[in-house]
């Protein structure tokens, strides 16, 4: 009974900060881990003969191809896919061990994807390399809760979930023009199964 329930909207701006932290540290990281890559490369390159050196300059086939996957925001990314989807887990497992009924677990849920797919928005604004991972996980999860919400516990509408995902489709869809993120326009419009 001496327990005072904790305010959701500071709880969100907590977990909002902790995010942005978090961001700007993996940043920091990826920063550093392309540092030393680039100096290993400069290693390498110093450490051969000067005619090799000279011979793979004129000739096109000895350069190096270019890279499939950019590991410079590869593993950032990975690293911020796991711990979003680490919140997104704690909270489901908050509702189904029924410490929160399921229908705040349900909003909880769209107000955490909601966040960040708004935090994504920011950060695309910013350029930052971990802008497509935000909204990308946002809307994932935001059609996951509302899919089981309305199918499974039929605490939401059919109208009601047509709207909140057709005013995130929207979102992801402007952001995706705006930002020219062509990978969100393929999360932003979901598929109907017949």
């Amino acid at each position: 009974m001496g327990h005072s329930a904790e305010n959701p909207g500071h709880t969100i701006e907590n977990l909002s900060e902790q995010v942005q932290i978090l961001t700007t540290r993996v940043e920091q990281l990826s920063d550093r881990l392309a540092t030393i890559e680039n100096d290993t490369i400069l290693r390498k390159r110093s450490v051969q003969p000067q005619a090799t050196q000279t011979h793979q300059t004129d000739n096109p086939a000895y350069d190096s191809p270019p890279a499939l996957i950019d590991t410079k925001t590869l593993l950032p990314r990975i690293a911020t896919v796991c711990f979003l989807l680490v919140i997104a887990l704690s909270l489901r497992t908050i509702t189904d061990n029924q410490i929160i009924n399921t229908q705040a677990g349900s909003v909880l849920g769209m107000a955490y994807a909601a966040i960040l797919i708004l935090f994504g928005w920011r950060l695309y604004g910013k350029k930052s390399r971990l802008a497509p991972v935000f909204p990308g996980c946002g809307i994932l999860l935001l059609f996951s809760i509302i899919l089981e919400t309305h199918a499974h516990y039929e605490s939401l509408s059919t109208m009601g979930a047509y709207t909140i995902l057709f005013i995130a489709g929207a979102t992801i869809f402007t952001m995706s023009i705006r930002y020219r993120a062509s990978s969100l326009i393929c999360l932003g419009v979901p598929v109907r199964h017949q």
